[in-house]
């Protein structure tokens, strides 16, 4: 695809990110009066477009991410269809993934400090709450599991507030698309609980996997290995979780007890909603939001300034060509 590329309304410039379903592109609207503002949009891939199935879950995403309405959850805006393609247009948010920024602290043998983790964590579990509890358009719940939290999953932005992304695998009522793969996991394993791996997903799914999340942060390493596949979902299903503390001092016994009690192998063991488990974080010694603000902007300084760079660029030619000159640059 030859950038910048308009959308209707919209101009993508650069790409920002790619995976196997999809690619994410920054970009910007165009509205009346010079009006401009930058999002990202996510774009399928192209050879995907003939597959029903793979267009009806993407329409499906920003379907169920519409019902969620949480300054923790990254908002889908618009979807486009042009040319038997589809676009998603989401909120650009200034930040960074929290895999990024365990890799970072990796990089500096340090682990996140447990205060701002704790934070984190009450972001990540405010927006699954608010996914758990969406409605429909009629009031009726959806039932949405998100069953692919993770850390890459999870931006933190510059004002320090952790937002959920991602429903495209999410399971909930009303879902246009039914998958026919009974025998295929949908998730991160590593992330995953016990019962997720033979095919049961519900609420205390996604809390698991956030306890999953916060024993990472906690600890700076993964919370079950395996040489392959199969060793790490056997890991998952039998073996021992050892508390943070075990690894990582700094954290104390009241943080073991709520991430320990997240990590239940019995699901009726764990927390009943993800609000009840952040109400549990919220009452520690908890980092406020700008002292987490702070940390991301330097434990993420190379990355951010990067993407800084590239958006100022993007500005600067939006702010210097109004949509048909724009339209014009095309062949």
């Amino acid at each position: 695809m030859q950038l910048p590329l308009a959308l209707e309304r919209y101009t993508l410039f650069r790409e920002l990110a790619s995976g196997g379903m999809a690619t994410v592109y920054l970009a910007r609207i165009h509205g009346a009066a010079g009006f401009g503002r930058t999002v990202a949009i996510k774009r399928l891939h192209p050879h995907l477009a003939s597959d029903e199935e793979l267009v009806t879950s993407f329409v499906d995403e920003a379907r169920l991410a519409a019902c969620i309405h949480h300054p923790n959850v990254v908002p889908t805006l618009d979807v486009v269809a042009r040319d038997g393609e589809l676009f998603l247009v989401l909120e650009y948010v200034t930040g960074e993934s929290l895999a990024g920024l365990l890799r970072a602290s990796a990089k500096l043998g340090e682990t996140i400090p447990v205060p701002i983790s704790l934070f984190i964590a009450t972001g990540m579990l405010n927006g699954l709450h608010a996914a758990h509890e969406a409605k429909d358009e009629k009031g009726d719940p959806i039932h949405l599991v998100h069953r692919d939290v993770s850390p890459q999953n999870i931006i933190v932005g510059i004002d320090g507030i952790a937002r959920v992304l991602d429903f495209g695998i999410a399971k909930a009522a009303n879902r246009l698309s039914q998958s026919t793969n009974g025998g295929v996991l949908k998730g991160k394993i590593p992330y995953m609980a016990s019962e997720q791996l033979v095919g049961v997903v519900t609420r205390q799914t996604d809390i698991y996997s956030a306890g999953v999340v916060l024993w990472e942060m906690l600890t700076g390493r993964g919370l079950f290995r395996g040489e392959n596949g199969l060793q790490l979902m056997n890991s998952i299903m039998w073996g021992e979780v050892a508390p943070p503390s075990s690894i990582n001092p700094k954290v104390p016994p009241e943080v073991d007890w709520i991430t320990m009690k997240a990590l239940a192998r019995n699901p009726r063991d764990r927390f009943a909603t993800a609000h009840q488990m952040a109400e549990a974080i919220d009452a520690l010694d908890v980092a406020s939001s700008l002292k987490v603000a702070e940390w991301v902007q330097t434990i993420g300084a190379s990355v951010l300034a990067v993407r800084s760079k590239l958006v100022s660029e993007v500005e600067s030619v939006a702010a210097e060509a109004d949509h048909p000159r724009i339209l014009a640059w095309l062949p």
